[in-house]
C-alpha cells in the first residue's frame, strides 16, 4: 500500500496536520507527494511530512510508475539532485551538531576529516599549512577530548560517533593561501 498526496490539493503547511489524522492502521504506510513544483517545494514538503517519495509536476508517466514500484518495494524515491542536497545538509548538520558536545574546534574537525581519510601527520601539515609539531599538538588535544590514546582508537571513535562520511576540508580557504617558501 502507498498513500499519494497531491500537493496541489494539500498544501505543504497542512501536511503535518493531515498526517496526524491518519488512522493508526495507516501510520506505517509510505507517503509520497506528487505535483511538486521544484526542489525548494520538495525540501519544504520533506521537512513537514514523513515522505518516502517525491514526484515533480513535470515527471513522465514512466518515471512515476518506476517510482511507485520502488516505493511499494520499500525504497525511497527522490531525484538525485534532491538526495544530494539532503546528504550535504545532513553532513553539515551532523558535523555541526556533534562538535559542541565533544568540544572540537573547526580546525580539529578539519584534522579529524583528514585523519579519517588516512592522511599522515606530514600530509595534514602540508594540507593545512602548519608544522607537523602543530598537527601533533592538535592530535593530542583531539585524543584528550574524545578520550582515546592513539590513531586507531580515534578512527574507531570517528566511525562510531561521526559516521563514515565527514565534510571535506574547506578547499577554498586552502587555495587562497599559498605556502611560504
Amino acid at each position: 500500500m502507498l498513500i499519494l498526496i497531491d500537493s496541489d490539493h494539500i498544501g505543504v503547511d497542512a501536511l503535518p496536520e493531515w498526517q496526524d489524522k491518519l488512522p493508526d492502521a495507516l501510520t506505517k504506510t509510505p507517503l509520497a507527494a506528487f505535483n511538486i513544483h521544484d526542489m525548494d517545494h520538495a525540501l519544504e514538503a520533506l521537512s513537514c511530512a514523513q515522505l518516502k517519495g517525491v514526484f515533480y509536476r513535470n515527471e513522465s508517466l514512466e518515471v512515476i510508475c518506476k517510482g511507485i514500484h520502488a516505493l511499494l518495494e520499500g525504497e525511497l524515491w527522490m531525484s538525485r539532485d534532491l538526495m544530494a542536497r539532503l546528504i550535504l545538509f545532513y553532513r553539515k548538520y551532523q558535523s555541526n551538531a556533534f562538535r559542541p558536545a565533544c568540544g572540537l574546534t573547526n580546525r580539529e574537525m578539519e584534522i579529524i576529516s583528514l585523519l579519517s581519510a588516512g592522511s599522515s601527520n606530514q600530509h595534514i601539515a602540508e594540507k593545512l599549512f602548519v608544522s607537523e609539531h602543530t598537527v601533533k599538538s592538535h592530535l593530542y588535544n583531539i585524543f584528550r577530548k574524545i578520550n582515546v590514546h592513539n590513531r586507531i582508537q580515534a578512527l574507531n571513535w570517528i566511525h562510531q560517533n561521526l559516521g563514515p562520511i565527514l565534510p571535506n576540508i574547506e578547499t577554498a580557504r586552502s587555495l587562497q593561501r599559498q605556502r611560504p617558501r
